[in-house]
């Protein structure tokens, strides 16, 4: 049986890849410079996660993608 990947509106595989290709080849002092800059900006949230999660874990309501 084939699983089905569903995306949220407005999102496809290729955006996902572009934004996985962004951070995995993203230097440690470039992030580091991204998380900061959240810190700075009221506009902006920085939230914890714990460091190992499985898929049924993660549940994102399309109201929180940008």
């Amino acid at each position: 049986m084939k699983s089905v990947t569903r995306f949220p509106k407005g999102w496809d595989e290729e955006r996902v890849r572009h934004l996985l290709d962004h951070y995995e080849s993203q230097a440690e002092d470039d992030a580091a410079a991204e998380d900061e800059a959240v810190l700075e900006d009221p506009g902006k949230t920085l939230m914890e996660s714990p460091k190992r999660i499985s898929k049924n874990d993660l549940i994102i309501p399309t109201s929180c993608i940008a």
